[in-house]
This record gives C-alpha cells, structure tokens and sequence, in this order.
C-alpha cells in the first residue's frame, strides 16, 4: 500500500476514533461523501491501520463455583473459565 494513501486512512481514522468526529463531519472536512469516509475507515481496520479490541470480564465457570461452594462449605467462589483447559486439570491440586 502506498504511504501516502496509508497516511490518509491513518488521518480518517484519527479523526473518527481519536478526536471523535462523525463521519459526516470528517467528509465536510475532506471534501468526501459519507459513504467514501465509511469505506476508507472499514479498509483502515482491514489493513491493520486501526485495531479495535474489546476488553470484556472474564467468563466465569459457575457450575464449578457451585461444586467448590457445596464441596468445601464456601460462602463464596469464584472460579474464572478456563477457555478448553480440562477441569480436571484446571481442580488438580484442590481436594
């Protein structure tokens, strides 16, 4: 991709994500139509120009919660999942 253009989509998407701007308001700027500052912001996220992450709470795994709670008399626990990893690997150690 050529810098210049890849600049331009850096600046597009600046406007949008950083400095917060509509997509209206960035193509009154530029002298572009809404749908052309659409565009160039979904080819900036699939160009790697922009990444967006989502920061969620870890899942928790409330059936094992429930098991360690009535196992041990807890009031409380908290077990977060484990993504795939085999429970009985995840409790080896607890007993």
């Amino acid at each position: 991709m050529d810098p210049a253009y890849r600049d331009m989509l850096a600046d597009v998407a600046g406007m949008y994500y950083l400095q917060e701007k509509t997509q209206n308001d960035i193509a009154e700027a530029l002298g572009l139509s809404r749908v052309k500052v659409y565009r160039l912001l979904k080819e900036a996220r699939d160009a790697g120009v922009v990444e967006i992450t989502v920061h969620r709470a870890p899942a928790r795994n409330s059936r094992l919660e429930r098991e360690l709670c009535e196992r041990f008399g807890l009031t409380d626990a908290r077990v977060l999942d484990t993504g795939g990893l085999e429970e009985a690997d995840a409790g080896r150690g607890v007993g």
